[in-house]
């Protein structure tokens, strides 16, 4: 008989953790998440997946950080955009292929506010 070990976060307890490196609890309150027999680690956020997930369940650190990686790829990019042969539509297609994938990369997850897409537009327009 195998003993799994479990984890109580607030009057739940979780016992299915054979992959527990790879699991990640939301608790609402800081005691809930703290009860002295959990294995598990209080953080403010944390990447997964290639995301911020954050405590307060907002997107804003993730869109930063998407921006600064967009920047990036616009930057080492910059011998496409100085070219002349290549057309327009060409550069274009080069943009919304290999940058904005990268801004918008899992933004269908995102909890945004109308603050947060006017900085994703506004950064958008600037390029």
């Amino acid at each position: 008989m195998t003993i799994r070990p479990s984890v109580n976060i607030g009057s739940s307890s979780f016992s299915d953790l054979v992959y527990a490196d790879d699991t990640a609890f939301f608790a609402k309150d800081a005691p809930d998440a703290t009860d002295s027999s959990n294995p598990a680690d209080l953080v403010e956020s944390f990447t997964y997946l290639g995301s911020i997930q954050t405590s307060d369940g907002y997107c804003r650190s993730d869109i930063a950080r998407r921006i600064g990686l967009e920047s990036s790829a616009m930057s080492s990019l910059n011998n496409i955009w100085n070219t002349k042969h290549l057309s327009i539509q060409t550069k274009v297609n080069v943009y919304q292929t290999l940058v904005l994938s990268i801004l918008l990369y899992a933004s269908e997850t995102w909890t945004s506010l109308a603050s947060d897409m006017k900085v994703i537009e506004s950064f958008h327009m600037k390029r």
